[in-house]
């Protein structure tokens, strides 16, 4: 299974402003991991697996997160997550097949 590019538009609870990252995305049968980088050459992945029909649930142990993503489009993830005490909403649009780097 390919990474895919994607661009991440996250908000925490207490924010107005979202704020966009670029992250990473592997689908597969059932089953969704998201990495971003942290800094420092540090990396959080959460995966997840696919819990009904486009709807994920999934979690990120390094950072004690878990989050849902429900897919509103072809390339178009939307939910909430919860990770070390924060919490927000999220949403990751894959970049299309034509966008990626080999």
């Amino acid at each position: 299974m390919k990474l895919r590019n994607a661009v991440m538009t996250y908000v925490y609870d207490d924010t107005v402003m979202p704020e966009e990252i670029d992250c990473r995305v592997r689908l597969g049968v059932g089953m969704i991991d998201v990495f971003y980088d942290v800094g420092e050459g540090n990396e959080v992945c959460y995966k997840g697996n696919e819990t009904e029909a486009g709807r994920f649930k999934l979690e990120a142990p390094t950072v004690h997160g878990k989050g849902s993503l429900q897919r509103v489009s072809g390339h178009l993830f939307e939910g909430s997550w919860v990770e070390m005490g924060w919490e927000g909403t999220w949403s990751i649009k894959l970049a299309s097949q034509d966008d990626q780097d080999e």
